[in-house]
């Protein structure tokens, strides 16, 4: 999956919003929540030839008074817009199967020490719901924000904004820059690079004779487990392994994101499925990551086979952004 390949919309005419929102979802495989949802029998217009899915989106929910709920299910809620809120399509900049929208600009005065006064601008970043990143991260050295009176406002830390995404298809991010002066009104771009990670199909490997198996490998794809070692750890049994990625570039961020997308168990001797009962990291280096898990087995681990699911590849990407006139308080 190409992280810059938004989905596209080929749709035209006049119809209900209902009709254009679930047509929109069908070309796309972006799931629309539309139950108790209002205004959707209104009638919008469409115009779209090879329209990425998030502009073609906001111009619809925009004849229709509606905007994206935030929340960790799998589709998007909608919801009424407020009044007098500016269009969707105004605001937002678009790359890819991602879309950035600054949401609020807020300054803070710093009276018992002016030179660490700052400004502080929300950022509600938003991918295609069929998608699900494993880590996104903000380049912020490469961020450009300048402002209508040529001043450039660097960001005031230089520690990278890093998010592992947990449900839901958006996220919001603060950015602290420095002060603007009071000459400078808004902000006449601010461009930047975003690091995204997609995670790939899942792979899966098992390892049996767990008694006698000791640093034992096992590969699928770009995964690669080791099984270090199974025992019996006072009421419990343990299983020891060792997890690699071969990731291109920022693996141990990105494998450290991708291990909370595992999947581990075990099938005992009569083959039925026992899920692990608690786990934990035991080590963390680059590309690698040594990891604990506990089972309750009656009859131990004789005859019982360990399986470990992950994704087997991670698609890492940059994307590149741009916004336009955002206003300062």
């Amino acid at each position: 999956v190409l992280l810059t390949s938004p989905s596209s919309v080929d749709l035209s005419g006049v119809m209900t919003g209902r009709d254009a929102l679930l047509k929109i979802a069908t070309m796309t495989g972006n799931k629309i929540r539309l139950e108790g949802v209002p205004n959707l029998d209104k009638q919008v217009t469409t115009a779209f030839e090879d329209t990425p899915f998030w502009e073609a989106f906001d111009e619809v929910l925009d004849q229709l008074g509606l905007t994206v709920a935030g929340g960790d299910g799998e589709d998007i809620q909608l919801i009424p817009q407020a009044a007098n809120t500016p269009l969707r399509i105004e605001t937002a900049g678009y790359s890819g199967v991602f879309r950035f929208e600054p949401v609020m600009v807020t300054k803070i005065s710093d009276l018992q020490n002016p030179q660490s006064s700052s400004m502080m601008i929300d950022l509600l970043f938003s991918w295609e719901p069929r998608l699900s990143p494993s880590l996104v991260r903000f380049q912020v050295e490469s961020m450009n924000i300048v402002c209508d009176n040529g001043e450039i406002l660097k960001p005031k830390d230089n520690a990278e904004l890093e998010f592992a995404p947990i449900g839901g298809a958006q996220m919001r991010v603060g950015v602290e820059v420095e002060m603007p002066s009071r000459q400078a009104r808004r902000i006449v771009k601010w461009s930047g690079l975003v690091f995204a990670t997609q995670p790939g199909k899942l792979a899966s490997v098992a390892f049996t004779d767990l008694v006698k198996a000791k640093q034992k490998t096992l590969s699928n794809g770009m995964l690669s487990v080791t099984l270090e070692q199974a025992r019996k750890n006072r009421g419990v049994f343990e299983v020891l392994i060792g997890v690699s990625l071969k990731a291109t570039k920022d693996s141990s961020e990105s494998v450290q994101a991708w291990s909370t997308l595992q999947d581990v168990y075990m099938f005992d001797k009569d083959l039925k499925r026992v899920d692990n009962v608690g786990w934990s990291t035991t080590r963390m280096n680059e590309n690698d990551i040594g990891m604990s898990y506990l089972f309750e087995l009656e009859n131990g681990l004789e005859g019982c086979k360990f399986v470990y699911r992950a994704p087997g590849s991670l698609n890492e990407q940059e994307i590149d952004f741009e916004l336009t006139d955002i206003p300062l308080p």
